[in-house]
Parts: C-alpha cells; sequence; structure tokens
C-alpha cells in the first residue's frame, strides 16, 4: 500500500521529510495518522526525533515538553496517533520494537500485481473511510474496555502492542478473532529473527551450547570458541573482521547481570568462565520460546544447532496509537 493509498482512506499527513519539531506540532493540531515515507533518510541517526517519535507508545508519556513565547513559558505537546514509517533497511531498535513490521520483497518478473490508480478508487475508498469512521465511533468505548486474549507465543511488549488489533478484530467477529491471532504469531515470529538485537541472539546462541553441558559451568575460552564457530552468525566477524573475544563477550552479558568469575577446571587449576546457574534465570526472562528439540550431540564441541533467535517481539501501539514499520530487503 502507497501513501497515496493510505491518504485515501484517512487523515494521514504524508511526508519524506520532517524536522523534529513539525513532528510533534502536526500532530499536536491534526491529531493525525502519521505517514513518514522514505524514513531511512531523516529519522535514521536524529536522537531528538526518534525521542519524539517513541514518546507516543502510550497516553500517558505521549507528551513532549517545549518553551514557548517571549516568556518561555513550558507547554506540553501531544505525540499520540498512529505512525507508519516505509524505508529500506531497519528502524532504530527502540521504534522496531514499537512497531509491526511487515517485511516487502521485490517483485519477481512472472509475478503481477494490480496497479491502483488513485483517481480512479477516490469514490470507492471515500466510502469505505466513511464506513471505517461510522463503525470506530459505535464501537469506540468497547475497544477502550476491551481485554482480548493474547496468544502466548507473544512477549509482553508484543502483547501489549498487539492488543488494540485483537480488540478491533474480536469486535468485528466472525473469522477475523482468528486471523489476527495468526497473524500476530507469524509477524512477531519473523521480527524476532531481527539481527539488530544482538545480546538477545547471543543468549539463545550460549543456550543452545550449554543444553547439554552436564557441567555448571564453562570456561570464557570454550564458550568464545563455541560461538565463533556457529554459521551464519555474527560472532566469528564480530568487529572489522575480528572474531569476538573474551573482552567482547563480558561486555555483551554484563548488562544482563551475568560476570565472569574464575572457575575451576582441574584440582589444581582455574581459568576466567562462567557459572551457568546464574544464566538459567536469563534465559527464562529474556528467551520466551525454548530451544528447539534436538538429540544431544555424540561430540560436544561439535555441536553446531543454529535454531532461529527468539528475541524480544517487536510490534504494535497501544489502543489508539499504533505504529507500522514497513521495510523492503531485497531477495538474498
Amino acid at each position: 500500500m502507497s501513501g497515496d493509498e493510505l491518504g485515501s482512506v484517512g487523515r494521514i499527513p504524508q511526508s519524506s521529510n520532517a524536522t523534529p519539531a513539525t513532528v510533534f506540532r502536526s500532530i499536536e493540531a491534526w491529531q493525525p495518522t502519521l505517514l513518514m515515507d522514505e524514513a531511512e533518510t531523516y529519522v535514521l541517526g536524529r536522537e531528538e526525533l526518534r525521542g519524539i517519535l517513541n514518546s507516543g507508545h502510550t497516553p500517558a508519556s505521549a507528551y513532549v515538553l517545549r518553551c514557548q513565547g517571549d516568556d518561555f513559558t513550558p507547554q506540553a505537546f501531544s505525540t499520540w496517533c498512529p505512525k507508519f514509517f516505509a524505508l529500506i533497511g531497519e528502524l532504530p531498535s527502540t521504534l522496531e520494537d514499537r512497531s509491526i513490521c511487515i517485511r516487502m520483497r521485490r517483485k519477481m518478473k512472472g509475478e503481477h500485481v494490480k496497479k491502483f490508480v488513485k483517481g480512479k478508487a477516490d469514490g470507492t475508498l471515500a466510502i469505505l473511510r466513511s464506513k471505517m469512521a461510522r463503525w470506530a465511533s459505535d464501537h469506540l468505548q468497547a475497544l477502550r474496555d476491551a481485554d482480548p486474549d493474547i496468544p502466548t507465543e507473544l512477549h509482553d511488549r508484543a502483547a501489549d502492542n498487539w492488543r488494540p488489533l485483537l480488540a478491533i478484530a474480536d469486535a468485528a467477529g466472525g473469522e477475523w478473532p482468528e486471523r489476527a491471532r495468526a497473524a500476530a504469531v507469524v509477524l512477531a515470529a519473523q521480527q524476532s529473527d531481527d539481527p539488530q538485537d544482538h545480546g538477545l541472539l547471543l543468549l539463545q546462541d550460549i543456550r543452545n551450547i550449554v543444553l547439554w553441558d552436564e557441567d555448571n559451568k564453562i570456561t570464557t575460552e570454550r564458550l568464545v570458541n563455541r560461538l565463533i564457530g556457529l554459521e551464519e552468525r555474527p560472532w566469528a566477524d564480530w568487529k572489522r573482521g575480528r572474531p569476538m573475544n573474551g573482552s567482547d563477550l563480558a561486555a555483551m552479558l554484563r548488562p544482563f547481570g551475568l560476570r565472569s568469575t574464575k572457575v575451576r577446571v582441574s584440582a589444581t587449576q582455574t581459568r576466567q568462565g562462567y557459572y551457568l546457574t546464574p544464566f538459567h534465570d536469563v534465559f527464562q526472562r529474556y528467551l520466551r520460546v525454548g530451544p528447539e528439540q534436538a538429540e544431544q550431540p555424540e561430540h560436544g564441541d561439535d555441536y553446531d544447532d543454529d535454531p532461529a533467535p527468539q528475541t524480544f517481539e517487536r510490534a504494535l501501539r497501544h489502543l489508539g496509537s499504533i505504529t507500522v514499520g514497513v521495510k523492503w530487503r531485497p531477495e538474498e
């Protein structure tokens, strides 16, 4: 769906560029659905704009403060509205964490898609817009009070983000409740493959490495060697062609409260490493889906399992404020 199509079915200011000030002032003035096209050219790397867009995730925090007038009177500006981002590449992780991502692929030569001609569709879309507005008005209070059942596959943030769409699906009835929940599970799983969240990818790989270890400890050297031996993972080419080392590993585990210490490897020798008991609590808190059921390898050090990483699912917005990130990636 293009910006023209979206603009035809709702109050959507379409923008291919915007400053932080124009974003929050537009939201305050119009309460729009905001479509930010070509977002990779002006959202990425702009921390002030990202902070404003992040703030619009829940009603209570969806404000920014700015001083106004000659006497610099503080004034609150709302950032509460649905938002669409269309871009090539990846959203910043904090925005993607608040978004449902619809990944687009390049059309093959043999695939045919009906072209959208805005002028010819205006009448049909105007009727659709009117019906949507009436339906929303009729069901607004019920949607605000709704507490829909959430698929267990969704993480807490994803559950919060999907809640308004699931409430809408339940209110629509028919096949929509089932279809919406199926879509939520599939899209959340696709987002869980996002390579940006290296910390959670690291936890996933460590869990599968130590899955078959009967010992309650592992040396840093052995753990690093196992990590960099995994195929299709970033650890072997971690920093400008250099593989991950023990210091890199320690830095990535530190935010999870996991720290290396001296572990005994023989009666007379100790090495730097990790006791595994603290990892189990972290695994349960951050890795929502258990490891794949695989047979125990005959040779532990040769085990090279490579399941899809189970990261924080990133999704939508709370009731009334939805963010959808539309990303294009070329076919591999």
